[in-house]
């Protein structure tokens, strides 16, 4: 049976440190970099058309294994994975043809004013720095991969048939080489394009930065918030909840169009449903949930099934998790690396998850 994924025809993704991949929560199949391979290079290269190809067969490969883990896991787990949805979105595209849904800018790197819980170093500037400071972080605090000639070249070849470009971080909206790849994009006068930024809202965008936007076919934000007020600035710490709901809010008077998205973890998993009832109030809206398989110990999947039972679910994604095996070894594993944070930090994981705290003693 065919393992088809459109991702990968139809979305391709870099990570902080320069390498490109097939698609943004899937692993890198080679070594190629944006420094010195064009987007097509990477596009055509024989690793990604073997993924292709083992996908579309069926084959479970070690590559397809270790690409596509966490589609894999969702999909195990009843979860409907980035694979699924995106079959559906494009499920009338021709894959063959040159057109692409989006590419994510990502050479912007890490740099990031949040330590969320279940995020990394290579992905976030401050929690790189207190990972340095406190668990022995030995690698760069801030990344980034300043734009070649090449990585350029190879993005005026694509661009005229891509729909949008996405910033992804670190907080593109407070990393200045956002701003100077927007400049470039205007030089090149793309301004077909849509632009989206995956944001914290800890900020809002300055009116000389929103008037270049305005140049271009929509902005767009999807703003990364996991849950209501306090135990939301726990995830996020040191985030503002009121300030991320007050620039939000400014987003929307400015024209863009602005969405929300989650990451389902073993601190927020239960207390979905009110954080949803509070986005419909405020915004009339919903918002995109993502499980959090990766780190394993903060995953959904391996609260204590006693636990889990006691929630009130909002969706059927969620509702999924219930009769999930749990694996408490890794739970406890959770506790502890919270823990460890909240003295680092000065929280309590169990003023937020009190049902948790007979785990952490035993």
């Amino acid at each position: 049976m065919s393992w088809l994924c459109s991702e990968v025809y139809k979305n391709i993704s870099s990570n902080t440190n320069g390498y490109w991949k097939p698609c943004c929560i899937g692993k890198r199949v080679n070594d190629m970099k944006l420094e010195d391979t064009k987007f097509l290079d990477f596009f055509n290269s024989k690793e990604l058309n073997q993924l292709r190809k083992d996908q579309e067969e069926g084959n479970f490969s070690e590559l397809v294994k270790k690409t596509c883990g966490k589609c894999i896991s969702d999909e195990s787990n009843g979860i409907m994975s980035r694979r699924q949805s995106s079959n559906l979105r494009y499920s009338n595209s021709d894959l063959s043809s040159l057109e692409f849904e989006s590419i994510k800018v990502k050479h912007i790197g890490n740099l990031c004013n949040q330590k969320c819980v279940m995020c990394s170093p290579s992905a976030s500037s401050a929690l790189a720095l207190e990972a340095k400071n406190h668990f022995g972080w030995e690698d760069e605090i801030v990344i980034s991969s300043k734009p070649t000639e090449t990585y350029l070249e190879g993005l005026k070849e694509v661009l005229p048939y891509t729909k949008s470009v996405k910033f992804v971080g670190g907080e593109p909206l407070i990393n200045p080489m956002t701003w100077e790849f927007i400049d470039w994009l205007c030089q090149q006068s793309f301004f077909h394009l849509n632009v989206h930024f995956t944001s914290n809202c800890s900020r809002t965008i300055i009116p000389e930065n929103l008037k270049k936007l305005k140049k271009f076919k929509s902005i767009s934000i999807l703003a990364s918030v996991d849950a209501l007020g306090k135990r939301c600035e726990y995830i996020r710490y040191p985030m503002n909840f009121e300030k991320c709901i007050e620039n939000a809010k400014t987003f929307i008077n400015q024209g863009i169009n602005v969405k929300f998205t989650s990451y389902a973890s073993i601190v927020n998993f239960g207390y979905m449903g009110e954080f949803l009832s509070f986005l419909s109030k405020e915004f009339n809206s919903n918002m995109i949930i993502n499980m959090v398989n990766f780190p394993t110990i903060l995953s959904p999947t391996n609260i204590p099934t006693e636990i889990k039972k006691s929630y009130q679910l909002p969706s059927a994604n969620l509702e999924s998790i219930r009769d999930v095996e749990p694996d408490l070894n890794l739970f406890k594993q959770g506790l502890i690396y919270l823990k460890s944070l909240d003295k680092i930090r000065g929280n309590n994981l169990f003023d937020f998850c009190p049902e948790f705290e007979k785990y952490y003693e035993q």
